[in-house]
């Protein structure tokens, strides 16, 4: 019995890190997205281009629904609608769904920025839009690309957490705001009523690897708090958790199961599985500058 546990670790060994550092990742050990959208997203979501978690409000039926309810749910938080020549800078921006779809509520007068680090993915939202300032960038030298700028919104949707200096992230944002702007952040860390024992280590482990969360950044709510408001000023916080990670493990898993054939107990064993052993918390925060 303990030979076959050895040769089952060894074995789930070889598949992740085949499976996850030699498919889904870059040479730089950034995420493959145009791989994780085929293989996963549009797995369960066909065309859908948003790589978040999703608001799963009541009525929110659909992943691609639960992202729009996301995205309508910052730009009400941003406060962005009936306001003129606003200066916004979405940071970690993906494939820019989120910019197109702020862009249609919003008055033309407004300009977008959109940045992220994976080429791909902008070079796949240049194509769909041009009326809005898609640009590859790195967060952490955000501040040295906009030096000569200043922003009335800075949006960081689910993108923080891949940061390998959240903190300085922070401070770059605060330099960057206007004195009456807004920043907006979506963000996940520690849940810490996470109990901790063999599993749930190599559980989190495994989430933190695949969605390429650094170290420094497994912390807990009240570490997250104190990194944030010592940078900005935080004037709203939300934990949004309990209409985000279950409700999506839920669908995704039931869903994928579903499109592929699998049977219907496998999709309830593993979104009980991914609901009891995910270790995050999600939340939401608006800010002005410090």
């Amino acid at each position: 019995m303990f030979r076959q546990c050895i040769l089952l670790c060894v074995l789930f060994t070889c598949i992740y890190t085949i499976g996850v550092h030699r498919y889904f990742r870059k040479h730089n050990d950034v995420i493959s997205y145009n791989v994780f959208l085929k293989c996963f997203i549009h797995a369960v979501s066909n065309h859908n281009y948003y790589m978040n978690y999703g608001l799963w409000t009541e009525g929110v039926s659909t992943l691609e629904e639960a992202n729009l309810q996301l995205v309508k749910f910052v730009f009400h938080k941003s406060e962005m609608a009936d306001q003129s020549n606003l200066n916004i800078l979405d940071i970690g921006c993906g494939y820019g769904e989120q910019d197109m779809e702020w862009l249609k509520h919003m008055d033309t007068t407004n300009r977008i920025t959109a940045v992220d680090i994976s080429e791909e993915q902008i070079y796949s939202a240049m194509k769909k839009n041009t009326d809005i300032c898609f640009d590859i960038c790195d967060a952490s030298y955000i501040e040295l690309k906009y030096k000569n700028q200043t922003f009335d919104r800075i949006i960081s949707l689910e993108s923080a957490f891949h940061y390998q200096e959240r903190t300085l992230f922070f401070k770059q944002v605060n330099h960057l705001l206007k004195d009456n702007g807004k920043f907006i952040i979506t963000d996940i860390m520690l849940n810490p009523s996470y109990k901790t024992n063999q599993i749930t280590k190599l559980c989190l482990y495994i989430f933190a690897d695949v969605l390429c969360i650094p170290a420094k950044n497994l912390i807990t709510e009240e570490k997250w708090d104190k990194q944030l408001s010592s940078e900005l000023n935080v004037i709203e916080s939300i934990n949004l958790s309990d209409k985000t990670f279950q409700p999506y493990y839920t669908y995704f898993m039931k869903q994928y199961c579903k499109n592929h054939n699998y049977p219907d107990w496998v999709g309830c064993a593993l979104s009980d599985f991914f609901c009891t052993y995910q270790p995050f918390l999600y939340k939401i925060a608006i800010c002005t500058k410090k």
